[in-house]
């Protein structure tokens, strides 16, 4: 008897409408498992875009459903969101997923079979996507060493048997029913990013796993660093200026995050992105 399993995909959009339709098409092309059929319903927390992406979503895949945003969620609360309304489908999992992953074909067969090959019921699987050029691991899983001070944070690449991390991009990330009763919510305090990382660690803290999938699942490109507070063409206050912008590390969601996770030094990582512009700054003063 072939199993049904139910997955609710969610994510979160705001004006990407070409990466977003280009997503959604390679997530609805998905192939099942030769064991499986895949009931995949897709909900998409839209933070009031205005170049379309809703209304040529709706046109393309009306089965999706919507949840609306108020145009200052951002990524972290509009996937808080998407995912609370999701929670009356009852899946059997959850996948997280972002908007600007092209993903392959198999996918969804490499998330689930990497999942069943652990033979725990109690754990997260992320998947790991590649830099379509280079084939270079770009976002997926990593271990970092849980340090404030001499902080180390290495990538996972994919591997059979699948291998253990502690932090995880939700470019793909799939976590049972079971497990997200047991971790909770995604917490909504933050303003953009830090969520996944957060939610990972939840997972740990709370005694059990997360995992790498054996095998990438996509492609992505690193996002960019122009414009961005790591940027060292920008002046100085342009990067402070960038550092506080809800899309970069805004004080707040740096402040919640650090001190839920860094222990006695979590004020030197907080401070640490002000001293590092004003390093390299300086630096490039000089030169």
């Amino acid at each position: 008897m072939i199993n049904k399993t139910k997955i609710v995909a969610i994510l979160t959009c705001f004006n990407r409408r070409e990466k977003t339709l280009r997503c959604l098409k390679t997530l609805k092309r998905q192939i099942s498992p030769v064991d499986k059929i895949i009931d995949l319903k897709i909900v998409i927390c839209d933070d009031c875009s205005t170049d379309g992406t809703q209304e040529a979503i709706i046109k393309q895949y009306p089965d999706v459903e919507f949840v609306q945003g108020t145009g200052d969620l951002f990524w972290a609360r509009g996937m808080a969101r998407a995912t609370k309304a999701a929670e009356k489908y009852m899946p059997d999992f959850y996948l997280m997923i972002n908007d600007d992953v092209e993903f392959h074909d198999n996918m969804l067969e490499i998330m689930l079979k990497s999942y069943e090959s652990i033979a725990d019921n109690m754990c997260a699987v992320v998947g790991s996507t590649k830099d379509s050029n280079t084939g270079k691991l770009t976002y997926g899983g990593a271990i970092w060493n849980g340090k404030a001070i001499k902080e180390k944070t290495v990538m996972v690449e994919p591997a059979s048997p699948c291998a253990e991390c502690n932090l995880s991009n939700w470019n793909c990330f799939l976590i049972p029913r079971c497990l997200y009763e047991k971790v909770g919510e995604i917490d909504s305090y933050y303003e953009h990013s830090r969520a996944d990382y957060d939610y990972s660690l939840r997972i740990v803290k709370k005694g059990y796993k997360v995992y790498v999938a054996n095998d990438f699942i996509g492609c992505c490109s690193r996002n960019s660093i122009k414009n961005t507070w790591e940027d060292t063409s920008l002046p100085f206050m342009g990067r402070i200026k960038a550092l506080h912008r809800r899309t970069g590390m805004p004080i707040k969601s740096s402040w919640h995050y650090y001190r839920k996770f860094y222990g006695a030094g979590y004020i030197y990582r907080v401070i640490w992105p002000y001293l590092y512009i004003a390093k390299t700054s300086l630096l490039r003063t000089k030169n």
